[in-house]
């Protein structure tokens, strides 16, 4: 009986540490194609409390000395030792290893609260941080139609960057918000307007805003006019998330616009959002230009 618990636990307290933490892990290492069950699974993971995860690897670890030491796994080991000329203890061995490990974990998790302070704190205002630029569409470079004209609404919806996103070369990208820019293709002025941004991980809802001269404003009270052009947002934060925190809180979002008695709506799955995290880090942080072209310092003659 004794035996099952320490296996038990020690898969159970290393597997959910594993688990809780994979996302960030396979963010880490660059690994998208992940099929989409797993991947699910993963996210929903990935909302264990820290201090739930950490306290199950502490268990799982300890669950794991108790299995090694009642398998007699280290008997070889302390009897190689006792055959040295300095003699030691094998109880003051394992107590020694038990410290070894338990030192390891606490650093492990200073290190994780740190990372995860670093990036609570707000994003440091500077010259070279950039919105999201506009680019043209070419026969190389084609803008997906993210939010695609599949139903028979009269708004038409325009390719371009669906996150309000900031951030540099030598600067974290941060993402604020939903953004999506859409035409009243009619004669008529429409109205009213209104619309949400939900999460279907978290299930929490953004309002939908309008850009009133630059302000995002509620929708209330405004119409889209004939044959105009209009943009909407919506803040899922004031301060800004890293993509490791947007693909875990946004991994499926479902944007709906009700204009007049139509609704609109869009479900992007998490193949679309992590392109589309991958496609704005990408233009944020444009490689350097290799040519023959440019300028050169004047070669002075040697005396």
């Amino acid at each position: 009986m004794r035996r099952a618990v320490e296996i038990i636990g020690s898969i159970v307290g290393l597997g959910l540490f594993l688990l809780a933490h994979a996302g960030k892990i396979a963010n880490f290492l660059g690994i998208f194609s992940i099929p989409s069950d797993l991947k699910d699974a993963l996210i929903v993971l990935s909302q264990v409390p820290t201090l739930i995860s950490w306290g199950a690897l502490l268990v799982g670890l300890f669950c794991v000395g108790y299995l090694i030491h009642d398998s007699d796994w280290h008997r070889p080991i302390i009897a190689g030792i006792k055959t040295r000329a300095v003699r030691m203890d094998p109880s003051q061995i394992i107590i020694g290893g038990l410290a070894v490990i338990i030192i390891g974990v606490l650093i492990g998790a200073a290190m994780v609260g740190i990372g995860l302070w670093q990036q609570s704190k707000p994003a440091v205002p500077s010259s070279m941080t950039q919105q999201v630029p506009p680019r043209p569409t070419t026969a190389t470079n084609i803008i997906p139609q993210l939010l695609p004209d599949t139903d028979d609404g009269i708004i038409k919806w325009s390719r371009g960057y669906i996150l309000s996103a900031s951030g540099s070369s030598d600067a974290p990208i941060k993402i604020f918000g939903f953004q999506a820019t859409g035409q009243n293709e009619s004669d008529e002025f429409v109205e009213p307007l209104a619309g949400i941004i939900r999460s279907e991980i978290t299930g929490r809802q953004f309002p939908i805003l309008v850009n009133d001269n630059g302000a995002l404003v509620s929708p209330e009270g405004y119409g889209i006019p004939a044959r105009h052009q209009f943009q909407i947002g919506a803040k899922l934060s004031e301060i800004g998330m890293s993509t490791v925190e947007f693909l875990r809180d946004f991994g499926r979002l479902t944007f709906e616009f009700r204009y007049g008695s139509h609704v609109y709506t869009k479900r992007f799955s998490p193949e679309e959002l992590e392109a589309e995290v991958r496609r704005t880090e990408i233009d944020l942080r444009p490689k350097p230009i290799h040519g023959a072209t440019g300028v050169r310092k004047r070669e002075t003659p040697k005396q």
